[in-house]
């Protein structure tokens, strides 16, 4: 059974409505800058785990989205420029982010709860270090479906 590569991440912070496609997916204004969003350590599963869906009466309508993620290696606050945010890179690695769009569409103050729930989200199953990557803007994420 594939486990975490980090057991209990101190943060897990995610960026939300930071492309057009996506704000007009769910009927929202793309703001000027992205918002974001915290995702608590009860909402984490294995890689290929099991997702287990809120009950109908909570939500019926859940959107799952590949993505990359970038693992900072160290303690930072208050960086001062973009040099500074790439020094403090450690890797990256793939996640698998859920959202309940029916709960978002509701109030778009919902994000927390709309993307929080248990299972909601997954990350491996490894980190593979910046080093090892030549140009990340060149990687693209697939979602593959074994199911």
């Amino acid at each position: 059974t594939p486990i975490l590569p980090y057991d209990v991440p101190p943060k897990i912070w995610c960026i939300g409505l930071n492309y057009h496609s996506h704000a007009v997916d769910i009927n929202a204004v793309q703001p000027e800058e992205p918002g974001s969003f915290m995702k608590p350590a009860s909402c984490m599963f294995p890689p290929a785990g099991e997702i287990v869906l809120p009950p109908p009466a909570v939500s019926n309508d859940v959107d799952a989205e590949g993505e990359l993620a970038v693992v900072i290696g160290r303690r930072v606050k208050g960086l001062a420029s973009l040099e500074e945010a790439h020094a403090a890179i450690f890797g990256y690695t793939t996640t698998l982010d859920l959202t309940a769009l029916d709960v978002l569409a509701k109030n778009p103050r919902y994000l927390t709860r709309a993307k929080s729930m248990d299972t909601f989200f997954s990350f491996g199953p490894v980190i593979v270090t910046k080093d090892e990557i030549a140009e990340v803007n060149d990687l693209e994420v697939i979602v593959v479906d074994d199911a």
